[in-house]
């Protein structure tokens, strides 16, 4: 079974941060998002996404990617720094970062870890922060994947 495999698994229920964990990454800056396992496909066709004939023919030609829901959780990131490294090159060395990252936190928020998400993660929670705050975090589907973000 693959990395994304076994994370889908374990995401492939609806978990939230326990109280005290959510109270420690909101002092410390975080914002808090739930991810509702929706593909790019039903955020399309919902109306969430505007100029949605690109997400089309993205859809057209990339069906797998298309079908792929997010995760069912809640997420915690910082808009300002929702970058880890933008000059990390290749997938391990995103992942030692996340990796890096995971150890760092969870030193200091008990039961939270760092997970790469997949392109659905990311539209998500690139469309549910614009709804919120009117603000951009993602430029397209393709920043989504090729991003380096992290999610706890």
């Amino acid at each position: 079974m693959s990395y994304m495999e076994r994370l889908r698994n374990f995401f492939d229920r609806d978990t939230a941060f326990n109280p005290d964990a959510r109270a420690q990454l909101e002092k410390e800056g975080y914002s808090i998002y739930h991810l509702t396992g929706q593909s790019m496909e039903m955020m399309v066709h919902s109306g969430r996404v505007h100029n949605s004939e690109s997400f089309l023919q993205f859809g057209r030609k990339y069906t797998k990617v298309w079908k792929l829901k997010s995760m069912r959780t809640e997420v915690a990131f910082k808009a300002n720094e929702f970058f880890l490294d933008k000059n990390a090159k290749s997938f391990r060395q995103h992942q030692e970062l996340i990796d890096r990252f995971s150890r760092d936190i969870s030193n200091s928020i008990e039961d939270v870890q760092v997970v790469r998400g997949s392109v659905a993660d990311y539209m998500e929670l690139s469309l549910s922060y614009m709804e919120t705050t009117g603000n951009t975090l993602l430029r397209s589907v393709f920043d989504s994947i090729l991003t380096s973000t992290f999610f706890i």
